[in-house]
């Protein structure tokens, strides 16, 4: 018996995580506009996530989680997009975090899950302060873009570490229980997609972290120390580096095929007003733009399933080398480049009925083009990177700081 504690609620081993989450898009899609107007992820939701045991797929299984590889992760959460990109998004964020956090030493797991279910979020910008006092610290400071903190028990929080005189010595993130009195949720997520992420504001203020739970960037750098001698699992060996982007590009992914489901099913009967075509369909321009659109998103696929590749097959036999890690960052990257020219291809192909309100594709559209953005994505400083790594330049993602 592993001395882990273990996450409460299992799988019932007969439907993958794919399949259960595919199970739930009637569900999804009754209360995709609600997720929007309240910007946060349906309460029914949520729920029904818990319930089908989705939270748990990445997490150890000497934790109880199902410790799945990174591709099912990624076409989980990818097909929960395909009918409400913001709650797949928070879905993402905190399932990753929440299994990131079952896999750590077994001194922080007993602080984290004493019930066994709970949730975490990460917000990894150092945007707070981490001040020793007794026997951990005081953490200060506001984390906007928090997706999934209405889900969450923690929200794992990037902080600067001072010493006993506040002067910066180190940096690292910092557990925040969302229930603590000087720690709070900001809901100030008003955005023009997205919005069903709810990537509210995390604030804290002097609010004690015991020094277990705030782990430190160098200790997140080899993964395999953070399972007790003879339990390591496959996750425990996937470096650090990629597993952000994968974190965030699923949703992207199924928002892609979302909309271009969409558009594809409605060329049959929608006709090209002002043109002498019957239908979309008879004209070969636009039957160009859709196969364009939907070879860039499995042009995408392809590109993230490289990642994890490197995940769940290299990274199980040696350790990945620093060029390796630049080119998961760029996979990620161009992947998001590449999904939002399929959707500006999409919406050409419909045309301004695509931005009525109650159109669900300008909702994709409009998901796609804030996610795909995302500033730990951006696809030209991707390349940017790649071309210094191929000339042994100075590294510019803080990430991967050496070449």
């Amino acid at each position: 018996m592993s001395h882990y504690r273990h996450l409460a609620g299992g799988p019932d081993g007969r439907l993958s995580p794919v399949e259960r989450s595919r199970a739930l898009a009637t569900l999804l899609a009754a209360h995709s506009d609600a997720a929007e107007r309240d910007a946060c992820m349906a309460p029914p939701v949520a729920e029904a996530l818990r319930s089908a045991h989705l939270y748990r797929i990445t997490a150890p299984k000497r934790m109880g989680g199902e410790g799945a590889p990174v591709r099912t992760f990624v076409d989980t959460v990818a097909e929960l997009a395909k009918t409400c990109p913001g709650s797949a998004w928070a879905y993402g964020i905190v399932t990753a975090s929440t299994g990131m956090a079952a896999s750590l030493p077994r001194v922080q797991t007993e602080l984290l899950f004493k019930r066994g279910d709970e949730l975490t979020c990460f917000v990894g910008s150092k945007t707070g302060t981490a001040t020793p006092l007794g026997s951990g610290f005081l953490v200060s400071g506001q984390w906007p873009y928090a997706s999934g903190c209405l889900q969450s028990d923690w929200a794992w929080c990037g902080v600067i570490i001072h010493d006993e005189n506040g002067v910066p010595v180190d940096v690292g993130n910092a557990f925040i229980d969302l229930s603590g009195e000087n720690a709070k949720i900001i809901r100030d997520w008003n955005v023009a997609g997205l919005s069903a992420s709810g990537s509210h504001r995390v604030a804290a203020d002097k609010h004690f972290v015991p020094s277990e739970l705030v782990v430190r960037d160098s200790q997140l750098a080899d993964r395999a120390n953070f399972a007790a001698k003879g339990t390591a699992e496959p996750r425990d060996l996937w470096p650090a580096e990629p597993q952000f982007a994968l974190t965030v590009v699923p949703a992207m992914l199924g928002a892609a095929v979302g909309m271009l489901e969409a558009v594809r099913s409605k060329m049959n009967d929608r006709p090209i007003i002002g043109w002498q075509y019957e239908r979309q369909a008879d004209s070969h321009l636009l039957l160009a733009m859709l196969g364009e659109a939907a070879i860039k998103i499995d042009s995408a696929f392809l590109h993230i399933y490289r990642v994890c590749d490197v995940m769940d097959s290299v990274a199980q036999k040696r350790k990945i080398t620093t060029l390796e890690k630049v080119r998961c960052q760029v996979d990620c990257g161009y992947a998001m480049r590449l999904l939002r020219e399929a959707a500006d291809s999409l919406l050409n192909v419909v045309g301004p009925n695509a931005f009525a309100l109650g159109s669900g594709i300008q909702r994709y559209w409009r998901d796609l083009s804030i996610g795909s953005r995302h500033n730990a994505l951006n696809s030209g400083l991707s390349m940017e990177l790649l071309g210094r790594a191929l000339i042994g330049s100075k590294s510019n993602i803080r990430n991967i700081p050496r070449l």
